[in-house]
């Protein structure tokens, strides 16, 4: 005689409830297994509180960590490390269930790219207790200007001219740069009433590559236009 077994957690995905065995000729038996459920902690992302890292200056980093199991869990270290060096460390208390977020501040003291690590101690599952990330120190921050008539905008240029932190630059919307836009780090859009679908992308990608904008409204601002950003 001729019986069968199948054994699985039956998710909907394997078989529908209505799905009918009866038409079979032979014994079919089904054998629910589940999942033991396993205590994991995880990283699920990390960014950093500013665009623009500065050498020097406090740079503060959150974390995000997700308790993924029934059980509460206390004192779970996070250590963050920078080009290989420890740089800062905490400690987590989790509900069961719960997502929290923890922040770690660390100063750098060089120029140049940064590469980092979040390191989060937990058992059995390791595939998610570490998140690589880098970052760029960069001697300047690159200014861009883009204005409806190309003139100089005084205060701005009050703004920016004395500090040898900035190095800025201004130019027509229309007559715009693209290396110089693509290059900045702050892009600032002085009085603009219109925006070309062209300039459109160009901001799109900007913003989404990491780039910081910033809108000084004409006095006829074209909500609906702006609105699309």
């Amino acid at each position: 005689n001729i019986s069968a077994f199948i054994i699985s957690d039956f998710q909907k995905s394997f078989m529908s409830e209505h799905q009918k065995t009866d038409s079979l000729e032979f014994p079919l038996f089904f054998m629910p297994i589940e999942a033991k459920e396993v205590s994991n902690i995880g990283i699920d992302s990390i960014w950093l509180d500013s665009p623009t890292q500065l050498k020097g200056h406090i740079i503060t980093l959150n974390a995000i960590v997700h308790n993924y199991s029934s059980e509460k869990r206390e004192k779970v270290p996070l250590e963050l490390y920078v080009n290989n060096s420890q740089k800062a460390i905490s400690t987590i208390d989790l509900e069961p269930h719960q997502v929290a977020n923890v922040e770690m501040a660390f100063t750098p003291n060089e120029f140049g790219l940064h590469n980092c690590k979040v390191v989060l101690h937990d058992s059995p599952l390791i595939y998610d207790n570490e998140f690589y990330f880098s970052f760029i120190v960069s001697e300047n921050i690159n200014v861009y200007i883009l204005t409806q008539d190309g003139k100089n905008n005084t205060s701005l240029h009050k703004l920016f001219k004395n500090d040898e932190l900035f190095v800025y630059n201004s130019d027509n919307a229309i007559n715009r740069d693209i290396e110089k836009l693509t290059n900045a780090n702050i892009l600032i859009l002085d009085g603009i009433k219109e925006i070309s679908s062209g300039l459109m992308r160009e901001l799109v990608n900007f913003v989404s590559e990491g780039g910081s904008l910033t809108i000084i409204p004409p006095a006829e601002m074209k909500v609906n236009l702006y609105n699309e950003l």
